[in-house]
């Protein structure tokens, strides 16, 4: 139990100390990304969920909410939420302008403020990473399956994956970088809770989903070399 409760502080105090950056991308836990490739990581998104204009959306673990910002012109409504306050405060500032974007400080284990809601499609933005276990993972399916419609869909963005994190791992010995940012890279690899895909459609059958399906990452960006996203219907 401790060593769970320090794993979620070890998230929080990070994503805290990267809500402070002035630069967006910082924030959202992708320094090294650019416009065009944060664009194709949506274009994903756009390609698995295919919005519609009646769609109520919920943006899960959403960070400054740049996501919604960018669907927001496309559906009815979104609901982002974080677990961060100074994520959240940003979000709120962010987001102010759009009338269909309301903003909540919530997890993916209680969600108790965005509850009130059916949303018809998910967006869970690279958040699995940062749970304990398993049964978190189950808690966090059955939480969405509560709060969604029958045909209803869920797009689970760069989810660290186990069969390739042997490579990635070794991968940073033959980027050039001293010794103590290899070492400080390798506690957050450490940290990361890697999925194994075979068992989440255990999971995802046991929490009454109809179907999952992995999909493609654009192998352009950098996610693609350890990550992978999938796709669940209820």
């Amino acid at each position: 139990m401790n060593e769970k409760k320090s794993n979620k502080q070890y998230w929080l105090r990070l994503w805290e100390k990267q809500a402070g950056s002035d630069d967006i991308f910082e924030q959202l836990g992708r320094s090294s990304s650019s416009y065009s490739s944060y664009f194709l990581m949506i274009n994903d998104i756009c390609k698995s969920l295919e919005f519609e204009r009646q769609d109520c959306v919920l943006d899960a673990g959403g960070g400054v909410g740049l996501t919604s910002i960018c669907l927001a012109g496309f559906v009815k409504k979104i609901t982002v939420f974080d677990f961060s306050d100074k994520i959240v405060g940003k979000a709120k500032e962010l987001t102010k302008a759009f009338d269909n974007i309301s903003v909540f400080k919530d997890d993916v284990l209680s969600m108790g403020n965005v509850s009130d809601e059916i949303y018809n499609k998910i967006i869970v933005g690279s958040i699995l990473q940062y749970l304990d276990n398993y049964e978190q993972i189950k808690k966090c399916l059955s939480n969405f399956f509560s709060l969604m419609p029958i045909n209803g869909k869920i797009f689970f963005s760069s989810n660290p994956d186990v069969r390739k994190k042997k490579a990635h791992i070794e991968s940073y010995q033959h980027l050039g970088w001293d010794e103590s940012k290899i070492e400080e890279a390798l506690i957050i690899e450490e940290k990361r809770f890697w999925i194994d895909i075979s068992t989440i459609e255990k999971i995802v059958s046991e929490v009454g989903f109809k179907s999952m399906r992995e999909t493609q990452i654009n192998p352009e960006l950098w996610d693609s070399t350890h990550m992978m996203n999938f796709v669940v219907e209820k």
